[in-house]
């Protein structure tokens, strides 16, 4: 409800000409709200789905959310372009950009929907009830979470700062990918925004029907396999990648932007 709250609002900021500095404040803002509630979000969806799914399936029924993702980020692409190629770069810079933003309200209502129609997984439900059965006789853990925030980054600073890495890590390459890669193709290598960002399309959609596959591969041999391979190919191929983008022509541009998207 947030991300689709602070988006909608993005399409309804006034301008520096209306507010002055506030536009840009207030649009920091409303991004830092987008980014808090992508992750909280996104961390309760992968647990769910991992609550739900076999044991030994894990890999393959996560990556769906991974694949999502990745096709919404190549949908909103296209509408994007849809928009520039039917109302001109005038309007487009004008109010044309709003759009987008503002298809999130009605997406947010029927996300709202859905998940209330979603009951929680047996494996929560069984710990919750467990917990109330227990409540009566709380254990130091559960005092250190009643206690807030600073407790647990206390006891479980390792994990938190791994999960930092691990995420960072794989978030800069899928952006260098989604939002990067339009503006360099436009600013940097002469193409037009409708090519810059048209060009992104075709290999984020690959992209995302190769994730389940990367998934189930990670059932076969482990997580951490698959985590170094990523890594490694990411300093491997990102430099052979700007050089073929910076090419300059079609075929070699979507082959640089597939290396940047293999990992």
């Amino acid at each position: 409800m947030l991300m689709a709250a602070s988006t909608f609002a993005v399409g309804l900021l006034p301008g520096y000409a209306q507010i002055g500095v506030w536009a840009a404040a207030l649009l920091v803002i409303l991004k830092l709200v987008q980014g808090f509630s992508t992750g909280g979000e996104y961390a309760g969806a992968t647990t769910f789905v991992c609550e739900y799914a076999p044991d030994k399936r894990r890999g393959f029924f996560a990556s769906f959310l991974d694949m999502g993702s990745y096709l919404g980020f190549a949908l909103g692409a296209a509408i994007v372009s849809v928009l520039q190629l039917s109302l001109g770069q005038a309007a487009m810079e004008e109010w044309g950009w709003r759009l987008p933003f503002l298809i999130a309200g009605p997406l947010g209502a029927i996300a709202v929907y859905f998940r209330n129609k979603i009951e929680e997984s047996p494996q929560f439900q069984a710990t919750l009830d467990a917990r109330q059965a227990q409540s009566a006789v709380a254990t130091a853990a559960d005092k250190t979470v009643a206690n807030g925030p600073l407790p647990i980054i206390k006891a479980y600073w390792r994990q938190i700062i791994l999960a930092m890495i691990l995420a960072a890590a794989a978030n800069t390459v899928g952006y260098v990918l989604t939002s990067y890669m339009p503006t360099y193709l436009t600013e940097s290598k002469g193409y037009d925004p409708i090519h810059g960002t048209l060009l992104t399309i075709p290999v984020m959609v690959i992209m995302a029907a190769c994730i389940p596959l990367t998934g189930k591969l990670s059932d076969r041999i482990g997580r951490r396999p698959v985590l170094w391979i990523g890594a490694g190919s990411t300093i491997l191929f990102a430099i052979p990648a700007f050089l073929l983008i910076g090419v300059g022509n079609v075929w070699s541009t979507l082959a640089g932007l597939a290396l940047v998207a293999f990992p």
